[in-house]
């Protein structure tokens, strides 16, 4: 069996076992829709029971709760693997990788045993919108390659991000892989800079509080929120976000990028599978989450007054991910810029960093 995983996970199998997510397993068990797809369903199903503080008792656990938080489907060229960022056993891995967007390969299978889940089509086609599809070829060299924009670590962190929006909004717009891969220019990277800022903006505190509290049991300790306590971050999301960022986020851009970058780099893999979403919901979803964890991150910082380590990073970009994922509401797309023949400015003179969106 040829399995695809995101290489930051390679170690993380003989983790699994002793990850708090697994002691809500069986209370999740109540709450699992046999009808749902496999990770949608098992996230959901975990998310409910953390939100009724149901704690696990140890009872077997057996379907596709069995092998949380590892998932696996099958593509016409591989068994791939999917992981919740609700554990903190894979944040931890991702936080620590330095090899966003590669890939790990192995010919007889996985360390664990794991349910496997086969499309009903075979996945030969994969959903573009609700009533377009395209091949999963075509699919598959989109993710290549914004994989390996995310791998480029000559580029700032942000410019990457940029890329990777303009190579989603280009496919979503020609409904096909292009035949030539649209290069970053000054005026796009300006327009995915504007559309990230915009969207930290429209965060809405309360609703992100309340995603926090439902999941928190995941997220204490070293592996989670560190010393901010849930009740400060809550608290600290209705603050000044801009300032909050500027004083416990962009000084420790660099310290934390590896965290994004491996988070980035799981949902480019994994989108839009993971959750059975159209490729332009799940692309949707991956650039609000971006921005989401941004301002969980900024809260983190302001809770407990220095700026984040790299684990509170993870923590706080998994919640911007779930928060979006549960919320079900209408998300704007990244869209190109009208083409112009004005001169934008030059790349080199712009400001890409974490700062610039403060």
């Amino acid at each position: 069996m040829h399995v695809v995983f995101p290489a930051a996970l390679d170690a993380v199998a003989h983790e699994l076992d002793a990850c708090p997510s697994r002691a809500w397993l069986a209370a999740a068990s109540s709450h699992l829709d046999a009808n749902a797809f496999p990770m949608r369903g098992c996230e959901s199903a975990v998310v409910q029971a953390l939100s009724e503080r149901l704690r696990a008792s140890d009872a077997e656990v057996e379907g596709p709760l069995e092998g949380f938080p590892v998932f696996a489907w099958e593509t016409p060229d591989a068994v791939e693997l999917g992981f919740s960022t609700l554990s903190p056993m894979v944040r931890r891995h991702l936080a620590a990788s330095d090899e966003p967007g590669t890939l790990a390969r192995s010919e007889g299978g996985w360390r664990r045993a794991l349910a496997l889940f086969r499309y009903g089509d075979q996945l030969r086609e994969l959903r573009l919108s609700p009533r377009l599809r395209i091949p999963f070829r075509d699919y598959a060299g989109a993710r290549d390659a914004m994989l390996d924009v995310l791998a480029d670590l000559r580029s700032p962190l942000l410019a990457r991000l940029a890329e990777t929006a303009c190579l989603a909004a280009t496919v979503l717009a020609e409904r096909a892989l292009p035949g030539e891969l649209p290069l970053l220019t000054s005026r796009n990277f300006l327009a995915f800079r504007g559309h990230l800022e915009a969207r930290c903006a429209a965060a809405e505190p309360d609703a992100m509080a309340a995603a926090l509290r439902r999941v928190e049991p995941l997220f204490h300790g070293e592996h989670g929120l560190g010393a901010a306590s849930p009740d400060a971050v809550a608290e600290a999301l209705a603050g000044d976000w801009r300032a909050d960022m500027s004083a416990f986020v962009v000084p420790v851009e660099k310290e934390i990028a590896p965290a994004l970058e491996g988070l980035v780099g799981l949902w480019l893999f994994t989108t839009p599978m993971a959750r059975d979403r159209t490729l332009q919901r799940g692309w949707a979803e991956l650039f609000e989450s971006i921005a989401v964890g941004l301002r969980y991150c900024a809260a983190i910082g302001a809770a407990q007054g220095t700026p984040i380590d790299a684990e509170q990073a993870a923590a706080g970009f998994a919640l911007g991910e779930h928060a979006v994922a549960w919320s079900e509401g209408g998300l704007p797309a990244f869209v190109l810029p009208a083409a112009s023949h004005d001169r934008g400015p030059r790349m080199a003179d712009l400001d890409m960093t974490l700062e610039s969106i403060c």
